[in-house]
């Protein structure tokens, strides 16, 4: 994949993640939301369910009420994300989809932030919390960007050091005008 295919691929599953971070929250909130007689769907038991929750909190309900701090981490984890994007060759299609799922997943959450002052949950399994796609975005994202970080062989800074190099000469040794 060469550096120009890298940003575009993860803008597309950014967008992806997004549209349907989105419309699966409109689905559950005209299903199970206010005024519906049901907040939850069970498939197994009390296992597995779709149930509708009001997150003001951030993972694990921890910071609840805190929706300016988090709004404001939001922010700075999309420019950062992005900055990655536009500064950096991304010409490896783990990082391009690491960095689109984890961005998607932060827009996502950060679109409900925004409108609603909370993030809406749905995915229940057991007594974990309530979770919704684009927490499940950001977690791959990250292990996905963790795996890559891992397997790379790094430089004498310690850094990955899967690059681009890019050579003045053809093949054949000689110089090339550009």
């Amino acid at each position: 994949m060469n550096n120009k295919t890298g940003p575009w691929l993860a803008l597309g599953i950014t967008t992806v993640v997004i549209g349907a971070d989105q419309l699966l929250k409109l689905a559950v909130t005209e299903r199970l939301g206010p005024g519906a007689s049901s907040r939850r769907w069970e498939f197994a038991g009390r296992f597995l369910a779709i149930e509708y929750v009001e997150n003001t909190g951030a993972a694990f309900g921890i910071m609840r009420g805190q929706s300016g701090v988090l709004v404001f981490a939001a922010v700075l984890a999309v420019v950062i994300l992005v900055s990655a994007l536009v500064k950096r060759a991304v010409t490896s299609r783990m990082v391009a989809t690491g960095l689109g799922l984890v961005l998607g997943g932060a827009l996502g959450n950060l679109s409900d932030r925004v409108r609603l002052d909370y993030v809406i949950d749905y995915i229940a399994v057991g007594e974990w919390p309530k979770f919704n796609l684009a927490d499940c975005a950001i977690s791959v994202g990250l292990v996905l960007l963790g795996w890559y970080s891992l397997r790379e062989p790094r430089g004498e800074e310690g850094a990955a050091t899967h690059v681009t190099h890019v050579h003045p000469s053809g093949p054949d040794g000689k110089e090339r005008n550009a």
